[in-house]
C-alpha cells in the first residue's frame, strides 16, 4: 500500500465496500479513528485528519471490519 499525506489528511488506498467499518491508527494500534471514504486523484482512499507532526517515521494501520493490516510508514 502507499500511504500519503495530502492537504491535511492521511490517505490510504482503499478498494473495499462502502458499507465496511473502516478505521485508521497512527503509530500504535491503541487509538483507532473512524476513516472517511473519498477519492484522491482518481483513487479511492480511506482518510483521517492529519495527526500532530513529530518529525519521525510512524506506521499507519488500516482496520476494515476487524481485520488489521499495515498500510505503510510516513514521516509526520
Amino acid at each position: 500500500m502507499s500511504v500519503k499525506l495530502e492537504a491535511g489528511w492521511v490517505c490510504v488506498p482503499y478498494s473495499g465496500h462502502d458499507m465496511s467499518q473502516v478505521y485508521i491508527a497512527v503509530g500504535d494500534q491503541e487509538h483507532w479513528r473512524p476513516a472517511f471514504l473519498d477519492w484522491s486523484n482518481g483513487v479511492r482512499v480511506a482518510k483521517i485528519g492529519e495527526p500532530e507532526r513529530t518529525g519521525r517515521a510512524v506506521t499507519i494501520w488500516l482496520k476494515v471490519n476487524g481485520s488489521v493490516i499495515s498500510a505503510g510508514k510516513i514521516i509526520l
